[in-house]
Parts: C-alpha cells; structure tokens; sequence
C-alpha cells in the first residue's frame, strides 16, 4: 500500500512540477505585459512628471489588465470603461526575451510621453507632449538570445489622440512592429 500511495504521489510531483515550467506558463497565459493606467486631473504638468520615480504614490488605477504588445491606438476614445479619454498614464510591465543575440534599437510612435526602460538601461526617454508621427529612439542596446530582460514602459496621454506603437530594428532594417511573443510577465 505505502509503495503504491509513494508512486501515486511521485506521479504527482512530476504533474505538478511540469505545470509550473517556464514554457507551461506562457502556455497557460502569461505572455503579454502587465498594464496599469492611472486618470489624472487635466490640468496636470506632464512634463514636469517622472511616475517610474514616485510610483507607489499614484492614484488608484482605473485599469489593471495585460496586453499582450506595445501596439495601440485608442485615437480619442479611452483605454478602459473607467478611464478618462485624456489626461491618463499607462505603466507597462514584464519581461521581453529576443530571438537573437543582436544589437537592437528601439523605437515608438507615440501621442504623447513615453519612457522604455529594459534591465538597467533607459533605450527611449522621450516624455514631452507630441503627435503619434514621432519616431523616438536612443542608442542600440546588445541584448541576449531568450534571456529575460524587465521592461518597464511608461506613456502619458495629454488631450487629442492617444496612440503606443513600440518597434525594433536589428542592423539598420526597417523598424517592425515588436511582436507579442517577445512578452511575458512572469
């Protein structure tokens, strides 16, 4: 009896310990990045603002939910019921693991704000009100094959169109779209 509940249990373990591997959980839904969007007063100054330095003081969040890319355009409209049309603060957050070791510029088109930090590295600081035409990018940053590296990403909306749009481009191609799969946030 004992050595038939000692194999039942291995059996078990080996289920359990199996669900709990990196590539299950993704299978199970955690690819993507966690979002938080925040409402603010309009007639905050944006660009006086630095939430990634005092983030555990915003408000409340109108929104808490997981996207699964940096690839939006909510033109006049809002992110979520509760948000506001304008004046609002999205934080992204999670892990983003490359196909390939390469140097990678990164760059947005966004309306307005936007700050990409990946591991340690700040890639755009771009946080000033402007149209979603802008193509923001700072240097190259040398990032691993399918090493997890944070992200935290940051976009502030200030009236008019609202718009995230996060590319790459690896030796001077044209930027595409950074795919989903590129996501995690566990």
């Amino acid at each position: 009896m004992r050595l038939r509940v000692a194999g039942v249990f291995a059996a078990l373990l080996i289920l359990v310990v199996g669900f709990i591997t990196p590539q299950n959980a993704e299978a199970r839904g955690r690819r993507g990045l966690l979002v938080t969007v925040y409402n603010f007063p309009s007639t905050y100054d944006w660009e006086e603002s630095s939430p990634w330095t005092r983030s555990r003081s915003l408000r409340r969040p109108c929104l808490t939910t997981t996207f699964s890319q940096i690839f939006h355009d909510w033109d006049e409209g809002s992110v979520g019921r509760r948000c506001n049309d304008d004046d609002f603060l999205v934080r992204y957050q999670g892990f983003i693991r490359v196909p390939t070791t390469e140097t990678y510029t990164f760059y947005t088109s966004t309306d307005d704000g936007f700050r990409l930090q990946i591991g340690r590295s700040v890639v755009i600081d771009d946080w000033e009100d402007q149209e979603d035409e802008e193509w923001n990018a700072e240097e190259g940053i040398s990032l691993v094959a399918n090493r997890g590296y944070t992200l935290e990403a940051w976009l502030y909306e200030n009236g008019g169109g609202a718009v995230a749009e996060l590319y790459y481009s690896v030796g001077g191609d044209e930027p595409s779209v950074v795919p989903s799969s590129w996501f995690s946030h566990r």
